[in-house]
């Protein structure tokens, strides 16, 4: 099933299920970091739609200063967001043709103009976390050690913890009448 689609369990087993450094923590300590950034997705989502009193992902969009592309892509990536250009790169053809076309039954609506408002909003979360530091880069939030001598650690994040985030940050903002 697509990760877009998936539900909350079935989303942290799945991302975190492909981090290589899983190997260094605990299925519990997993467990317990992807819950932590899917409840900071929905919390960031929910603090959005008080502060901008319920605006749609287009309108959040332009609020920010993002500026918003529809392009062909290279055909496996759905979306984008340039920090140096405070920029969010939708394509198009990976949308229509990877998620729609594939996905059309499980979706409440199949109209590019309705689903690409999910895609806007997971990669508006990737901006916040990047822009408002009471926010903060989630994956950065949890840190897991990989190697340690004496004093010395390696700690390093689970990228896929932001991943998480963005994906339920765009479903508590977007997802209500396209994909439930």
């Amino acid at each position: 099933m697509n990760p877009v689609l998936m539900d909350k369990n079935d989303l942290i087993e799945s991302m975190i299920g492909r981090e290589a450094q899983r190997r260094f923590t605990t299925p519990e300590k997993l467990r317990e970091y992807g819950e932590f950034a899917w409840y900071k997705g929905k919390k960031v989502a929910e603090d959005c739609s008080g502060k901008y009193k319920r605006i749609s992902p287009v309108q959040l969009a332009q609020t920010l200063g993002l500026t918003v592309e529809d392009i062909d892509g290279p055909g496996f990536y759905y979306s984008e967001y340039h920090t140096a250009g405070k920029k969010i790169v939708l394509f198009k053809n990976t949308i229509e043709d990877k998620f729609i076309r594939i996905e059309y039954s499980n979706l409440l609506t199949c109209e590019y103009q309705d689903i690409r408002q999910l895609f806007l909003a997971h990669e508006i979360f990737h901006h916040l976390e990047c822009s408002e530091s009471e926010i903060g880069i989630t994956y950065k939030q949890r840190q897991i050690t990989v190697f340690s001598f004496g004093p010395f650690k390696w700690n390093t994040g689970l990228r896929c913890l932001s991943e998480i985030a963005a994906h339920s940050f765009a479903l508590s903002l977007a997802g209500k009448g396209i994909v439930y």
